[in-house]
């Protein structure tokens, strides 16, 4: 059963100035790594500093620095100061959990949100922030949370696979963009299996807790259509953008992405609209069980009116009527209920009501 990790909400910030940063975060337990790598391959770095990443830097090689959770805010200082980052930047930076996806240019230097959903033991998800900074030869990956959703892009780089160390800084970029569309489509495939399981017991066995069930895939239906969106009109815009970030080279992998965020939007799509047909069969359900019930107790009724009928005539006991006094009347009464229950019965069979 899929469970939802909550975020934060963006009216925290109510009444705040643009560009606001907390003071009142202390960056604790954020952990930098940096990977330095070029065609030759790749060093891993893991536990270092900011100062100590930014002096091993080198001309021939990309410098990717990753920070598990949000660093301090003297930190996110240095790094706008460093790369000449807009104050607006470091807010959404500090913030990423609240930010809607989407990019923005400015100089030399490229700015990107984005969300995807991470699956966290295999039932329970959330929707995984990050945001990147690109500037140069740097790239700088601000990850909301220290989880393992980084992970295999990480791996990727560290042991040279693919063509990634021989590309540049933009097909860096590209990869993290790939990576969530990887995820959308992992996490929609296993909600589309859960639902297809459901469907058989929303007919069979629906209840109480199969409508709640429904009801929260809805709610995280919602949540991905929501995500989805954004995403994909930040990767459409970014192929569209006229600054010089995405080489030509690269640009062929980003018109690749698109195409897949725009199956993976129909497949949201898709989700919701079998959300909303399993709860229309749920209601269907519960309302052709209802009426079963009904009919049942309709019928027996039914039965029992002539019973009742005949009951109420010999159970008035006035003087005159006749069989009141005949040995055989009881016998005689019960003869007739029992004939006409009978005849009801094999009338109601004929006519399939039963």
């Amino acid at each position: 059963m899929l469970k939802l990790k909550t975020v934060k909400s963006k009216y925290e910030l109510f009444g705040k100035h643009p560009g606001y940063l907390d003071e009142g975060r202390n960056g604790s337990g954020v952990r930098l790594e940096m990977l330095s790598y070029n065609a030759a391959g790749a060093e891993r770095l893991n536990g270092i500093t900011l100062e100590n990443a930014l002096s091993l830097q080198a001309e021939d090689r990309i410098s990717w620095l990753i920070y598990h959770g949000v660093p301090a805010v003297e930190q996110l200082k240095f790094i706008g100061e460093k790369f000449k980052l807009d104050v607006l930047w470091l807010e959404d930076i500090q913030n990423c959990s609240m930010v809607r996806p989407g990019f923005s240019v400015s100089g030399d230097c490229f700015f990107a949100v984005l969300k995807f959903p991470f699956m966290i033991g295999g039932a329970e998800f959330k929707m995984a922030p990050l945001c990147f900074v690109a500037s140069g030869k740097t790239l700088i990956t601000f990850l909301a949370s220290e989880d393992s959703s980084f992970e295999p892009l990480l791996e990727r780089v560290e042991k040279s696979r693919g063509r990634i160390c021989s590309k540049g800084i933009d097909y860096l970029a590209f990869c993290h963009l790939d990576l969530a569309v990887d995820y959308y489509f992992m996490f929609i495939n296993q909600l589309s299996g859960e639902l297809e399981e459901m469907e058989e017991k929303v007919v069979s066995s629906p209840g109480p807790e199969l409508l709640k069930e429904l009801q929260r895939l809805k709610h995280i239906a919602a949540l991905i259509r929501k995500s989805v969106w954004p995403l994909r009109e930040m990767i459409h815009s970014m192929r569209g953008d006229d600054s010089s970030f995405i080489g030509e080279e690269t640009e062929k992998y980003y018109q690749v992405l698109d195409s897949h965020m725009l199956l993976i939007s129909d497949n949201a799509e898709s989700v919701r609209e079998m959300i909303s047909g399993l709860l229309e069969i749920y209601l269907s359900s519960i309302s052709n069980r209802m009426n079963e019930v009904m009919k049942v107790l309709t019928l027996i009724a039914t039965i029992f009116i002539p019973l009742t009928f005949i009951a109420g005539i010999y159970g008035m006991n006035f003087t005159n009527m006749p069989e009141l006094k005949w040995r055989y009347g009881y016998f005689l009464a019960l003869g007739i209920m029992t004939v006409t229950a009978f005849a009801m019965v094999t009338f109601f069979h004929r006519k399939k009501w039963l």
